[in-house]
């Protein structure tokens, strides 16, 4: 009997390995875009949510004209 087919094995060294969810994998500049815009907006939080903590104008005289003791 003749075989029909491939003359290489179902599961030899020949056959290729499929990709790996290929619609998954991102190109690196849409990875580093998500990560630019992303620590983007986390600085535009954190500057959002820490506009009120700093020195008002008495106690930075207090801090720069502090008297120093010996």
């Amino acid at each position: 009997m003749s075989r029909s087919g491939s003359a290489a094995p179902a599961n030899g060294p020949g056959r290729r390995r499929p990709q790996l969810l290929p619609d998954l994998l991102w190109d690196a500049r849409a990875v580093h875009t998500i990560l630019v815009l992303a620590g983007l907006a986390m600085l535009t939080l954190l500057l959002y949510v820490s506009r009120w903590l700093t020195f008002s104008n008495d106690e930075w005289v207090f801090v720069v004209d502090r008297p120093i003791r010996a």
